[in-house]
């Protein structure tokens, strides 16, 4: 190893939006179940800090977190998508053009 750090890309807006509507449905999910972000943490083996950057930061949780986030709501991974997934396939349909 050379000891550079390596560096994450920086992401388009248009996904970092994709990942900020998915925090928000999943912060309106954990609220309407009234459970705290330490609630959905801990079965997950993470931190609450964690959970709020997913929320708040447009943090993207990867798919095993994402599905530890789906359990620990006891929810389907596709009703964490309701909202994500149709602003996805119109961004996707936009970039398709761009071709």
């Amino acid at each position: 190893m050379d000891g550079k750090r390596k560096t994450k890309k920086k992401l388009p807006e248009e996904e970092i939006a994709l990942l900020k509507i998915f925090g928000a449905d999943l912060a309106a999910e954990r609220r309407a179940q009234d459970k705290t972000q330490m609630d959905i943490a801990i079965p997950m083996n993470s931190h609450p800090q964690y959970i709020s950057q997913v929320e708040n930061e447009g943090m993207e949780p990867g798919l095993i977190k994402f599905l530890y986030l789906a359990a620990a709501l006891e929810k389907n991974p596709e009703d964490l998508l309701k909202n994500t997934w149709p602003a996805f396939l119109k961004y996707y349909k936009k970039m398709q053009k761009k071709g």
